[in-house]
């Protein structure tokens, strides 16, 4: 399980070093993370969101850089759903 508070809405570029940070550092525990193929990848949101955002991209697109979701899911189903 991963858990994070940030401090801020974390963008696709985020603009300080401390979202950076926060934004590599998820990267790299999505990329250690193990899945069983009886398991749901699940993801909650809570805070203010920018004018024009939407929470798929606060939990997914903005977070995932380096292409950890779609390894996950190729790790349970070579397919890919």
């Amino acid at each position: 399980m991963i858990v994070v508070e940030a401090p801020a809405y974390v963008p696709y570029e985020p603009q300080t070093q401390e979202l950076h940070d926060l934004r590599a550092e998820l990267q790299r525990k999505l990329k250690e993370m193990k899945v069983g193929a009886d398991e749901i990848l699940w993801a909650a949101f809570a805070g203010r969101l920018p004018r024009g955002a939407d929470v798929e991209n606060a939990l997914f697109f903005n977070l995932d850089g380096k292409g950890a979701f779609a390894r996950l899911r190729r790790s349970v189903s070579p397919q890919g759903w």
